[in-house]
């Protein structure tokens, strides 16, 4: 009994510090240096900077993986929109 709840005393201490961890590993650091096509992109999520998250990006999602963006450049922000009005017509047209 004793062993078990020094175990289950240890992962529940552990556990934050593993989640921090993968949140870190998640997250992007560094901007790609090419365009991602258009027609690939399933998707997106927004990163704040933060303290485990040095930057700022629009990540793309692709079959592939991930395409972490930079926010400034206009043909990250012309993609946004065009993501933003074909979920728009796919919503309208049910």
């Amino acid at each position: 009994i004793y062993i078990y709840k020094a175990c289950l005393i240890l992962v529940t201490l552990t556990a934050p510090v593993d989640w921090q961890d993968n949140m870190y590993v998640e997250c992007c650091r560094r901007y790609m240096k090419t365009r991602v096509p258009f027609g690939v992109i399933r998707g997106y999520s927004v990163q704040r900077e933060t303290e485990l998250c040095p930057i700022n990006a629009i990540i793309f999602h692709t079959k592939r993986g991930k395409a972490c963006t930079d926010p400034a450049f206009n043909w990250v922000m012309e993609y946004l929109l065009k993501q933003k009005s074909s979920k728009d017509k796919t919503l309208f047209s049910s």
